[in-house]
């Protein structure tokens, strides 16, 4: 995607923790969003944005309570975040993810562990 077009692009990161992969979508020029339940985890990762004078909107709020309006990401990201959940939360996590992501957006989700 051209860098232009990048700012009007809103990509969501569930559980974004101290921000990492918020600083690459934010560096890239995308609109980024992170979402994370603790409130350190929003203060460590608006420090790494600082640090790198980016900017990303950071909301508190649980990933099985996103309150975003249907279609409102081009992409949503998660690492290692969502594995945690219970079985039947999986479920209703994907199908959140779903619900928020625009036509033809993108969902790239990273699971670890044996099994």
């Amino acid at each position: 995607m051209p860098r232009e077009e990048r700012g009007h692009t809103r990509i969501l990161e569930l559980g974004c923790g101290a921000g990492g992969n918020l600083f690459f979508l934010a560096a890239e020029g995308f609109r980024a969003i992170g979402l994370d339940s603790s409130q350190e985890a929003l203060r460590q990762a608006r420090a790494t944005l600082d640090r790198w004078n980016l900017d990303a909107e950071l909301v508190k709020r649980d990933v099985l309570r996103l309150g975003f309006r249907d279609g409102s990401f081009a992409g949503i990201v998660e690492t290692a975040a969502l594995q945690h959940l219970a079985k039947q939360d999986h479920l209703k996590a994907y199908r959140e993810v779903r619900r928020l992501l625009a036509p033809g957006g993108f969902f790239l989700g990273v699971h670890l562990g044996a099994g």
